[in-house]
């Protein structure tokens, strides 16, 4: 089995009101069991300040007053995920995913952004999207999704309204004029 963990995905099928319409997903892991990732670019309303707020964390970071929550995807809403750039913070439910980019669900390191002492660059999601065993490779092999090698830096760098753009002008083609019809996978 061909792993695509640490690639992105981008929704090929044009179906207009979707789940997945226009979406460019990061994928976290994706084993004989399945495969999990976030959404990288579709933000909430809600800027982390605000969520954080909400779970009485109280907020004196500046970049959490503009930074926004992300949609993750559609399982598991009532959970907050973290993808962050930093590689001190070694905690038990912290996963290196590549060696510049880390996950976490640990309610200490998500609040550590509000005081400074978080990762400087990162991204919370609301939810996940999750494939199970086989699920994604057949809605692959459908052409379903367009696999791409991910630049990571991009999910931070980028707004995330520009990620689709930024990511096709690195691999010099318009994603966005691909067709389940014509798919290439790299």
């Amino acid at each position: 089995m061909k792993s695509f963990k640490n690639k992105f995905l981008y929704f090929i099928e044009k179906v207009p009101g979707d789940f997945f319409s226009n979406t460019l997903i990061y994928l976290c892991e994706h084993d004989s069991n399945g495969a999990f990732g976030f959404i990288v670019n579709q933000p909430t309303d809600f800027t982390v300040s605000k969520f954080l707020s909400s779970i009485g964390s109280k907020s004196n970071n500046h970049i959490t007053s503009f930074e926004r929550l992300m949609r993750g995807g559609p399982v598991d809403l009532d959970k907050v995920f973290m993808l962050h750039n930093d590689r001190s913070i070694s905690n038990v439910n912290t996963s290196p995913l590549t060696d510049r980019l880390f996950l976490t669900s640990a309610p200490e390191v998500i609040n550590s952004v509000n005081t400074n002492a978080g990762p400087n660059k990162f991204k919370l999601f609301l939810g996940y999207c999750g494939w199970s065993a086989n699920q994604l490779e057949s809605e692959i092999k459908n052409n379903s999704w367009h696999v791409i090698d991910a630049n990571t830096d991009l999910i931070f760098d980028e707004p995330p309204h520009n990620l689709i753009s930024a990511v096709s002008e690195d691999l010099g083609y318009d994603l966005s004029n691909i067709s389940g019809e014509s798919k290439k996978v790299h």
